[in-house]
């Protein structure tokens, strides 16, 4: 790919990686992208989508185990969970009221 991607080349690819199940290292690898310039693109396609309503939490690390659990909302963003979480944390997250 040239050094410098646009909007439309990148988007679908965006697009793509978030419909598959792969690692962003798998990914990357197979469409050969550097896992940095995908997070770029990631957080750009992100936030002109979601409108800010949720942003990625990223650890230092990424786990390489499947999530605990996975919540997929209908405009596409997921959240998912590595390690257990105490429900009212989860409900806190959420956004959920509390009796």
């Amino acid at each position: 790919m040239p050094s410098k991607q646009t909007k439309r080349e990148m988007y679908p690819l965006v697009e793509r990686y978030l419909a598959s199940q792969q690692t962003q290292k798998a990914f990357c690898a197979e469409h050969g992208l550097c896992v940095t310039k995908l997070n770029y693109w990631l957080a750009k396609y992100r936030r002109q989508k979601n409108d800010g309503a949720f942003l990625e939490i990223t650890p230092g690390t990424t786990p390489a185990e499947q999530p605990l659990l996975e919540i997929v909302y209908p405009h596409g963003v997921r959240l998912r969970l590595f390690a257990p979480l105490a429900p009212a944390s989860l409900e806190r997250l959420l956004g959920l009221p509390r009796p």
